[in-house]
């Protein structure tokens, strides 16, 4: 039985068995080409408190951008919070990141590299929520190096929710960095975290191990 911190990361990255079920004739690209493909437009995460803004209709606006990325309207709920997040550096971090979140959710991956970039909160806020999110963008980007990193600073956060996805796209990235076995290392750290459910994630362990001899 998987840990029940465990269950968002299962569910995002369920969407690679698909590819796993039609690999072995096209090997490890053909199965490593699914993983963009995985849905990640909320993440169960505890939230962190709601500040008290000083701005009152910021607070209306966070609030109500939480309720509609909540209800699975992203979109919706970036664009109450953009007008408050032009200048990322100066807003409160707490709507910065609900503002990523929403961009995610619609895969504004531009839009979360300028707002989560050089900010040296990530860590300390939602399960290092922000540090995924970075290198999720990164990885959609295809610089996979910065990508690799914040995979890596994400892994490194305490009881972070979605480690185990952080651990196989951290493996993806380290593939296209030609450094197979590190990736196998980060498939095997994946397929350990999630026991039994995760017998698939040996496959990619396997074929990178392959490719190292």
């Amino acid at each position: 039985m998987i840990q029940h911190r465990f269950a968002p990361a299962l569910a995002a990255l369920v969407g690679l068995a698909t590819g796993l079920a039609i690999s072995n004739a096209a090997g490890e690209h053909s199965i490593l080409s699914s993983v963009p493909t995985v849905s990640e437009l909320t993440p169960t995460l505890p939230a962190d408190p709601m500040p008290a803004f000083s701005n009152a209709r910021m607070a209306l606006a966070v609030r109500e951008a939480q309720r509609m990325v909540e209800d699975g309207r992203p979109w919706e709920a970036w664009k109450e919070l953009r007008p408050f997040v032009k200048n990322p550096e100066d807003a409160p971090e707490q709507a910065v990141l609900l503002a990523a979140r929403a961009a995610a959710g619609w895969e504004g991956w531009t839009q979360v590299r300028r707002l989560l970039n050089g900010r040296d909160w990530l860590a300390q806020r939602a399960g290092g929520e922000g540090l995924f999110l970075l290198a999720r963008a990164h990885e959609a980007k295809g610089d996979w190096s910065a990508a690799a990193d914040g995979y890596r600073r994400y892994a490194k956060v305490r009881r972070a929710p979605r480690q185990p996805e952080a651990a196989a796209r951290l493996g993806r990235a380290l593939g296209r960095l030609n450094d197979p076995r590190a990736a196998a290392d980060a498939y095997g750290e994946a397929a350990q975290a999630l026991g039994r459910e995760g017998d698939w994630l040996r496959v990619l362990q396997a074929e990178a191990l392959a490719m190292a001899g």
